[in-house]
């Protein structure tokens, strides 16, 4: 393996030889399957799917919500205002209302309540009626508020995906499905909130004909909530696509604007960023109601859900560009504090600095109730939820893993904060970054044909990342940049070879007429007037 860093500090894993293009494919495909069945893995059914009774206390959850049905109880979906629990949420409400249920939704707010169940709101939803909650994408570790549900006469079933705290998870809940659980032996771990909710319906009425639009909203939240992409989450995704694509839901379609295909692409970069934006900049009820409501008022909503994701793009923009203006070249981590970055913004702003920097980013802001928010992002090779256990005394609240958390502090901890933190990622022993690339290949492979090859392999995301290809001794004959405020960079190799280039125009800045490069690259196609042709998209770049 070379050594060398590229442009953006990372180090390519990658073959030192070429081999035939066939070779190349085959081996790449066969890598990516495994030991999966190939008829399963290309194209699975409905049978393929797994027994939902399988994860642990679905009998419980089952026989529960059937007395609720045949009594006509009241039943609370409680939800979260991601992508993954806006879809959750919508998916087991109109499931159940199919059943016949009486059953209402609660989202908390991203701003003035934040994740999880919440004693104000469990008040408030034991004075409508409701004898049964059932959490979806949240709640696995509020054992202190499922208590307080108990007390004031509420059952409560979780649906959750997080990882189980042993000291804190809600053993006193009726039944809790989580697939995190160590007592579960569910065979796919890695289900989404709304890959849970999906497995609940199924084992309430498994027939396709009911359960069938739900693994389209599956399909939605799973990419959008980056889970790995194989095993059961993989089949839910693939049936869930073909069925998104049968319009099931026409609120998608209408904010999509298009009649292309809705793959795993679209709904990462479109549909996910849409939804997402009701509770960073709105309300996140416009967002469940694409799904849930008349659809009189479809066309509303998504002129409202568009507005706000066009803000977000311009909030990000001009907020990025505000925190690279604070950039300190020598700091371990980079804490970034934004005066009038809006809270829901704070987490798109260190992802894009962390893609530029590839360092640990924390960006802060007032928040609108006092005190201070923050968002963090890491690449790999950091911990973050590790770093911010070691000033939980300095917080008053924090959460999160790895590679992204949240916290909030009152800013006379601020300094100390920012002094424990510099000392902790100083401390760490420095991990170069790396870049996996699937192969070498020469420039004439990567056509149409190459990116219908490439579709077999869908859907992309999690555990199934987007092949990444390497092009070798290139001369970079045309640099253009892009955008509103160009920060996207158009690139020409050879006179004959075109990359785009995606927020890559502190990369560009160091590029070079004339000298030659060695690139990476995704593979994607482009259609403008009617034509397609392929497109290749720039992941890294470096001095040939």
């Amino acid at each position: 393996m070379k050594e060398q860093r590229s442009l953006r500090g990372k180090i390519w894993e990658s073959p030192q030889f070429e081999v035939d293009k066939r070779f190349l494919q085959n081996s790449f495909f066969l890598g990516r399957m495994g030991e999966e069945n190939e008829a399963k893995w290309r194209n699975p059914s409905w049978e393929d799917l797994q027994n939902p009774f399988e994860l642990k206390d679905m009998s419980k959850a089952v026989e529960r919500i059937k007395k609720a049905l045949e009594q006509k109880e009241k039943i609370m979906v409680y939800g979260d205002f991601d992508a993954d629990g806006i879809t959750s949420t919508a998916a087991l409400v109109h499931g159940l209302k199919t059943l016949g249920a009486l059953v209402s939704y609660r989202i908390p707010d991203r701003i003035n309540d934040s994740h999880g169940l919440k004693k104000q709101l469990i008040e408030e939803i034991s004075q409508t009626g409701t004898t049964l909650l059932i959490t979806v994408d949240c709640g696995v570790n509020d054992f202190v508020e499922v208590e307080y549900a108990n007390q004031l006469g509420l059952e409560v079933i979780i649906t959750d995906h997080h990882k189980v705290d042993p000291n804190r998870w809600a053993k006193n809940a009726l039944a809790v499905l989580n697939p995190m659980r160590p007592d579960c032996d569910f065979p796919t771990t890695h289900l989404a909130g709304v890959g849970v909710v999906f497995k609940l319906l199924q084992a309430l009425n498994n027939s396709p004909k009911f359960f069938a639009p739900y693994a389209a909203l599956a399909a939605i939240g799973s990419v959008a909530d980056c889970v790995k992409l194989q095993g059961e989450t993989r089949t839910l995704v693939q049936l869930g696509l073909k069925e998104l694509n049968k319009n099931h839901w026409p609120g998608v379609h209408a904010l999509l604007d298009s009649d292309e295909t809705i793959d795993a692409e679209t709904i990462g970069f479109q549909l996910a960023p849409c939804l997402n934006a009701a509770s960073r900049l709105g309300q996140v009820q416009h967002a469940v109601q694409l799904f849930l409501g008349d659809q009189k008022q479809t066309a509303d909503r998504v002129a409202y859900l568009k507005q706000l994701n066009e803000q977000r793009r311009e909030f990000s923009q001009a907020f990025s560009e505000e925190a690279k203006a604070l950039i300190q070249p020598d700091q371990a981590v980079q804490i970034i504090f934004l005066e009038t970055c809006p809270v829901g913004v704070l987490g798109l702003v260190a992802s894009r600095l962390v893609e530029n920097l590839a360092q640990p980013i924390m960006v802060l802001t007032r928040h609108p109730h006092g005190g201070l928010h923050g968002s963090a992002r890491a690449p790999k090779n950091f911990n973050l939820a590790e770093a911010l256990e070691t000033v939980a005394n300095k917080l008053n609240a924090f959460g999160g893993h790895a590679g992204a958390a949240g916290f909030s502090l009152e800013e006379t901890q601020l300094a100390d904060f920012i002094m424990a933190m510099q000392a902790w990622f100083k401390a760490q022993a420095p991990v170069p970054l790396s870049l996996e690339i699937a192969g070498l290949v020469k420039p004439d492979w990567l056509d149409l044909e190459w990116h219908r090859w490439e579709k077999t392999i869908e859907p992309f995301g999690m555990g199934n990342q987007k092949p990444v290809w390497q092009l070798e001794s290139l001369t970079l004959s045309q640099l253009k940049f892009m955008g509103s405020s160009g920060q996207h960079v158009r690139l020409n190799f050879n006179d004959s070879h075109e990359v785009v280039a995606f927020f890559a125009a502190e990369v560009a800045s160091k590029l070079k007429l004339g000298d030659s490069y060695e690139i990476a690259v995704t593979v994607a196609q482009n259609t403008w007037n009617g034509q397609t042709k392929v497109q290749w998209q720039l992941v890294d770049i470096r001095t040939a």
